[in-house]
């Protein structure tokens, strides 16, 4: 089974709105000296779900995209290409050979801008946009002993 950070950027990618302005994504910090734009995913939390009985089989993460560019016009382009393409879907992403995950329920929970300072000597800062994602995904239920 794929993690949910992998279900997205695989959805990213194969969104030709999105790919049309970047198919650089990747789990975590961005490859030294990545060419703008790009986007960063990484998981915030993982609340699992339980009920008396022990764990529900539910897991409802939050992922949060980070989107780079030079400007403010294509980091925000870009962020809101991955909104359309993300906010609110449901179904299941193949993620490589056999690998799927399944979305419940995939929904927009909160975004933001900012500056970053660039990694090189420049000055000039780097625009980015986050998002947060609440995911809700079914996960395998351990055995009890």
């Amino acid at each position: 089974m794929a993690t949910a950070e992998e279900g997205i950027r695989f959805r990213l990618r194969a969104d030709s709105d999105v790919a049309a302005i970047t198919t650089r994504g990747s789990m975590g910090d961005p490859p030294e000296d990545a060419p703008l734009p790009y986007y960063t995913l990484m998981r915030v939390d993982a609340p699992h779900e339980h009920h008396m009985g022990g764990a529900s089989g539910w897991t409802h993460p939050r992922i949060q995209v980070d989107f780079y560019a030079k400007t403010w016009a294509v980091v925000l382009d870009l962020a809101n290409k991955a909104r359309i393409a993300l906010d609110g879907f449901t179904g299941t992403v193949t993620v490589g050979a056999g690998n799927t995950v399944t979305f419940k329920q995939l929904f927009l929970e909160n975004d933001n801008t900012d500056s970053v300072q660039p990694d090189d000597s420049s000055d000039r800062r780097i625009k980015r946009a986050s998002h947060d994602y609440k995911v809700w995904i079914e996960e395998s239920v351990p055995t009890p002993t």
